[in-house]
């Protein structure tokens, strides 16, 4: 809930927890783009996108059950959810 305005709090929150696992995995991912293994975006913006499709069906978990006929927290849904997020992300070798 933190994020969704500037605070000081947030900017500490970010400072603390967050911003150097952002750097991290915004670097891979632009490594791997430059040996051309991800998808040429915005890293910032493939990193974001990566954690919402991974966490958005555990977070409506309800909803998403009662459209899809899917749980969400089984073996096979959550195996699906890998190998889509890997096709979006992932350049076809």
């Amino acid at each position: 809930m933190e994020a969704h305005r500037s605070s000081d709090r947030l900017i500490w929150l970010c400072e603390q927890f967050v911003k150097s696992d952002f750097d991290a995995v915004t670097a891979l991912i632009v490594k791997a783009q430059k040996e051309g293994a991800v998808r040429n975006l915005n890293a910032a913006r493939m990193r974001y996108a990566i954690v919402s499709l991974a966490a958005v069906p555990f977070s409506v978990s309800a909803e998403y059950q009662y459209l899809t006929g899917q749980n969400p927290f089984s073996s096979q849904e959550i195996d699906s959810a890998i190998e889509f997020i890997h096709r979006i992300v992932f350049v076809d070798s």
